[in-house]
């Protein structure tokens, strides 16, 4: 069914002469009567049409352009009311791909001509992993990983059919405890509402996440004490018209014991510690599985206990010199 639907979408736009272009042009001339033209193109994508034109004999006074999906006075998203040039000049809200976009000039004056060009501006972060609209979609994600989704909702669609698309989820087990940072990257150029972010426990409560940094590029939210290691969490991001980037992390403040200081000296060789002070964060030994100690004396392996799965994953060699 999607096949056919598909080939009669492109056959009629194909006999309408309607393409998906990213840029063009479109001119004509209006005579003695006036009255409007319009230009119709397919959204290539999702993201937004900047257009850029010029009108002669000073025609711009009484002439405006205007930008629909679908149909005349369907839903307008964009125009030019600016009378005091001879121009045409904006960029519109937000589109869909597939989406038929109307360029309608209109004017009150006579014996012209104009030329526009087109362009489309495609959201920043173009990789928009569907479905995650709802949190039984949500993507499993990973610490330091970036995801990136585009949320491309125009809130007041009039089509009864139209979908939008303002929320993301993502799914993620705590690895351990600490402070809990998402970072969340919004894209450039948006001209509907920067993305958020809501943190939801496995039972869809939500939790104590602060908005700690915010600028015009991106919102660093922050869990202090975020004591569950083990437990499944979900993020839900809102907005409209924007894309974004997301990526979480635990940053652990437990410490272990390292009262060898030839033990604390070797794991500060390895990258693992950075100061000899009996001590080395947790979350740097954590996950190490294979260690080699070069030592000249049984060392005191007090905090090793602390590698995971030491009794399964982790070979320990002590080298003797003679």
């Amino acid at each position: 069914m999607k096949r056919v639907l598909l080939f009669f979408t492109i056959t009629l736009f194909t006999f309408l002469n309607i393409y998906a272009q990213s840029s063009g042009t479109f001119s004509g001339n209006f005579g003695a009567q006036g009255g409007f033209s319009e230009h119709t193109f397919v959204a290539p994508g999702n993201g937004k049409i900047s257009f850029d034109g010029t009108l002669t004999n000073n025609a711009g006074s009484q002439t405006w352009g205007v930008a629909y999906i679908g149909e005349l006075n369907n839903f307008n998203i964009g125009g030019d009311f600016d009378y005091t040039d001879n121009a045409i000049e904006f960029t519109t809200d937000c589109i869909s791909e597939g989406q038929i976009i109307i360029l309608r000039i209109q004017t009150l004056t006579n014996d012209f001509s104009y030329s526009v060009n087109y362009e489309f501006i495609p959201h920043t972060y173009a990789n928009d992993i569907e479905p995650n609209d709802t949190v039984e979609q949500a993507i499993q994600s990973n610490e330091n990983t970036l995801y990136e989704g585009q949320l491309n909702a125009n809130a007041s669609h009039p089509d009864p059919q139209y979908v939008p698309d303002n929320t993301d989820w993502y799914t993620f087990t705590a690895p351990r405890n600490g402070t809990l940072t998402i970072l969340l990257k919004k894209g450039v150029g948006y001209s509907g509402t920067r993305p958020g972010a809501i943190l939801y426990d496995a039972n869809l409560v939500t939790q104590g996440i602060s908005n700690s940094d915010e600028t015009n590029e991106s919102i660093t939210y922050t869990y202090n004490n975020f004591n569950n290691s083990g437990q499944i969490f979900n993020i839900r991001i809102d907005g409209s018209c924007t894309s974004y980037q997301l990526s979480w992390n635990i940053t652990s403040t437990e410490s272990t014991a390292i009262p060898d200081p030839n033990f604390e000296q070797f794991l500060i060789d390895e990258g693992y510690d950075n100061a000899l002070d009996g001590e080395v964060l947790t979350e740097n030994i954590y996950a190490i599985v294979n260690l080699v100690i070069p030592s000249t004396s049984s060392p005191n392996l007090i905090g090793i206990e602390n590698l995971i799965g030491i009794e399964e994953r982790i070979f320990i060699r002590l080298k003797f010199s003679n």
